[in-house]
């Protein structure tokens, strides 16, 4: 499990990224998660204060169904939304686009 207690910063957390496409289910605040798609409790646990964090920590490792539940959602959303195929694709069509348009 990945716990990102993240209160500052911008762009995307690679590292949650990381975790979720090694099967790890992350923990993390609504600043930590920003610039994905990941949804609280169905890719992610989302918690903003530390006691919330911690105890979802705890719940999360005492809990093996949830646990591979948000492990196995978010390794697929990863493997949907950002391995490169699914990016090259979108880029070759934006390229195409701009092309016709010249």
């Amino acid at each position: 499990m990945l716990v990102a207690p993240i209160y500052g910063g911008g762009g995307t957390r690679y590292k949650n990224l990381e975790a979720f496409a090694s099967g790890l289910p992350v923990v993390t605040t609504s600043i930590g998660i920003r610039g994905t798609d990941a949804k609280d409790g169905i890719e992610v646990i989302i918690r903003d204060s530390p006691e919330e964090i911690a105890d979802a920590a705890v719940d999360l490792l005492q809990n093996e169904i949830l646990y591979k539940k948000i492990a196995t959602n978010a390794r697929e959303m990863v493997k949907v939304k950002y391995d490169w195929d699914p990016i090259a694709k979108k880029l070759s069509s934006i390229y195409e686009e701009l092309g016709a348009r010249l």
